[in-house]
């Protein structure tokens, strides 16, 4: 049996997935929303509690253009991703499996390290 839990520090995003009106569309995703929601599809602000509950994290944050220092206009502003690896650090109570799903540079997981 697999658990999935979805994170945000955005209340007014979770209380949406919670809801009937989903924050995003897609063809089919109410649908499925509404058969998984509440048996092993979950939606929470509890970012602590579910990093220490999980085995395995994908990271899927807003990678967007540098608007000021050293590159910007050309280059990745990886404040949110970097954000993610220090909750992550500092909740996991045990060894997890990361996956990032942003658009980050090449090796940007390896920086994080």
């Amino acid at each position: 049996h697999i658990k999935v839990t979805i994170v945000d520090m955005n209340e007014a995003r979770i209380a949406a997935w919670n809801s009937d009106d989903l924050p995003i569309y897609e063809p089919g995703l109410t649908e499925v929303v509404k058969a998984c929601r509440g048996k092993n599809l979950f939606f929470s602000t509890d970012v602590k509690g579910a990093i220490q509950e999980s085995d395995i994290i994908f990271a899927s944050v807003n990678t967007p253009t540098k608007v000021k220092g050293v590159g910007a206009g050309r280059a990745a502003d990886l404040r949110f991703i970097e954000s993610v690896g220090r909750t992550v650090a500092e909740s996991a109570n045990r060894s997890k499996i990361i996956i990032e799903k942003s658009t980050v540079p090449v090796k940007t997981a390896e920086a994080l390290s």
